[in-house]
């Protein structure tokens, strides 16, 4: 239940925020905002009441076996999901301001393609950051309380297999970003060479 009503709330909040960004901006973006407030309104207390209840949990008794493995999996899973929204908000925005700034024509007729797509980037900045930031947090919180609640996760092997993904998530998008930012601007200096 934490893990489907977080996910929601993380496509609804940054929706949401993009949503209000682009209207800052004076983008036209085709997203409704009341449709991301309700679902950010109904899974906001659904995630955190669930959230609660487990963290409460997790400090009355100690957890073993499925118990402990699915808390985990859901922990590294949500951590590792807002870092990943707030990776590709940041390549997204950075290969957007790159763009804006070199010119390419495959964007479309007039000077306002950027809004909609710095909007959207900046919310997925904003959203991951949070989702990341809570989450790790907890991580960080049963690590710390680690005495008190059972297994220590700092020996598990999914926080083991989460800094790995990250690692190897991380050098992906920079080796992409890197060879997509390397392709544009070959190509702005051959057009601007001919």
């Amino acid at each position: 239940v934490a893990a489907v009503s977080g996910a929601v709330l993380l496509v609804a909040s940054t929706t949401l925020v993009a949503v209000v960004l682009t209207r800052l901006l004076g983008g036209d973006r085709g997203d409704s905002w009341s449709g991301a407030l309700a679902a950010v309104v109904v899974a906001l207390p659904v995630w955190a009441i669930h959230v609660r209840m487990r963290v409460g949990e997790l400090r009355r008794a100690r957890m073993a076996g499925a118990a402990a493995w699915v808390t985990r999996l859901y922990r590294y899973g949500a951590t590792f999901t807002g870092a990943l929204v707030l990776a590709f908000g940041a390549a997204g925005l950075i290969g957007t301001v790159l763009s804006l700034l070199v010119g390419r024509p495959d964007f479309g007729p007039g000077d306002t393609w950027w809004r909609n797509a710095v909007a959207g980037d900046a919310a997925a900045i904003l959203a991951g950051s949070v989702a990341w930031l809570v989450h790790w947090r907890d991580a960080s919180g049963t690590i710390r309380d680690a005495e008190a609640i059972g297994e220590d996760d700092r020996q598990t092997r999914l926080r083991a297999v989460y800094f790995g993904a990250v690692l190897v998530v991380m050098a992906g998008l920079v080796a992409f970003a890197v060879a997509s930012a390397a392709a544009d601007l070959g190509r702005w200096v051959l057009g601007s060479v001919s």
